[in-house]
């Protein structure tokens, strides 16, 4: 059966790259390890540009790794341990001072000791340091044996700080030879396409874009997280909604991993004050580990004369709906949540600082898992109608 030609990957060849490292020779396996004559992510990378015509780069070392495996761990953990940039073939560096006009970078590694490989950093640094990731759409994909993409993404955002995350593709290598069907359905991702056109400058209607937003259970986030400063520009954007009088009536807390064991003892004794037994406030605790990034969204009591409190709420609301819309547009997704917690009084005032402050909600942040559902179809009927005087 022929492949269906894939829309969103219709890119033109020099604004798209597959760029990918892969390593043939003794690979591991989970069914016993293989010799291979192609690389397992050689054979993913192939399909990706056969269905996004688009060109191929191999990142290749300048010093190969043996062919068999156990000598290839030991130094490719070396290599991670010293966060090394084992150096690329000169062919490769000419190749990457050659790229211009990028907007799609495909790439695509093994996952090596949790994450990419250190030629694949060497590239990523190489190619920050030349201003070629400044806002290109970054699609990652790799192969792996049951780690997913372990801490490779994480990693991916901390190196291209200004580049857009799209959705990943995780294949097993055993079957990489058989991957163009996945490879169809990942391109077909609506998230993915849209992330495609807005890398080219295509046109896409602002309300499709909104309507593809869905709230994502932690379950069905993965790391990376956007950092600080993803935060704070995402946040401004928020700014944008209507404010009578700019009072800005609400803040963002970013919980950071290391007071999340405060927010879990924080949850446990709210939930033992509401009568909760030990095990229920246990699993109460459990909570503020769920998903890469929690944050407290706070609506402030600020009033000015002739601002109405309502208008002051409306503000707040309308600013978290624009805040969780534009996460989704750069590729995150997250969830609001509220629970009985918010409650309590003694957890209020860990939080809010000033008199009439109230944590209104939590939002959990991270990065669509490839398991996450797709946005379904709005059926219901939308809420207008007609005033006719009377």
């Amino acid at each position: 059966m022929p492949h269906s030609e894939v829309p969103c990957a219709e890119t033109p060849g020099d604004q798209a790259l597959v760029a990918f490292f892969s390593r043939a020779g003794e690979n591991y396996c989970a069914q016993g390890n293989q010799m291979l004559a192609v690389g397992h992510t050689r054979r993913v990378a192939e399909a990706v540009a056969a269905a996004a015509h688009a060109p191929m780069l191999e990142l290749v070392p300048e010093t190969p790794y043996p062919e068999g495996y156990d000598a290839t761990v030991a130094i490719a953990k070396r290599e991670w341990e010293e966060n090394l940039r084992p150096a690329l073939s000169s062919e490769t560096l000419s190749a990457v001072r050659a790229i211009s006009k990028l907007r799609i970078l495909f790439l695509g590694f093994p996952i090596w000791c949790g994450t990419f490989p250190r030629h694949t950093a060497a590239f990523l640094d190489l190619a920050r340091e030349a201003g070629l990731l400044e806002g290109v759409v970054i699609l990652p994909f790799c192969t792996q044996e049951g780690s997913g993409f372990g801490n490779a993404l994480s990693e991916l955002a901390r190196l291209a700080p200004h580049a857009i995350l799209a959705p990943g593709l995780v294949v097993q290598g055993i079957h990489s030879e058989h991957c163009r069907q996945a490879v169809d359905a990942w391109l077909s991702l609506e998230a993915v396409r849209s992330a495609v056109s807005l890398g080219l400058g295509r046109s896409v209607p602002g309300a499709q874009l909104l309507a593809s937003r869905r709230s994502l259970k932690p379950k069905y986030l993965a790391a990376p997280a956007p950092g600080l400063e993803k935060i704070r520009e995402i946040a401004q954007t928020a700014m944008r909604v209507p404010d009578h009088g700019c009072l800005v009536p609400w803040r963002i807390a970013v919980i950071p991993g290391q007071a999340r064991e405060r927010l879990g003892e924080l949850y446990a004794a709210a939930a033992r004050r509401a009568g909760a037994d030990d095990e229920k406030a246990e699993r109460a605790r459990g909570r503020a580990f769920k998903g890469p990034m929690i944050l407290a969204f706070i609506v402030c009591g600020q009033t000015a004369r002739g601002v109405a409190r309502d208008e002051a709420l409306l503000t707040a609301g309308a600013a978290l709906g624009q805040f969780m819309q534009a996460l989704s547009l750069e590729g995150f997704g997250g969830i609001v949540l509220s629970g009985s917690a918010l409650e309590d009084e003694e957890l209020q005032k860990a939080f809010c600082r000033d008199e009439g402050e109230r944590v209104a909600a939590w939002i959990t942040v991270g990065t669509p898992a490839q398991n996450a559902p797709q946005p379904q179809p709005e059926t219901r009927e939308p809420p207008v109608s007609v005033w006719e005087g009377s």
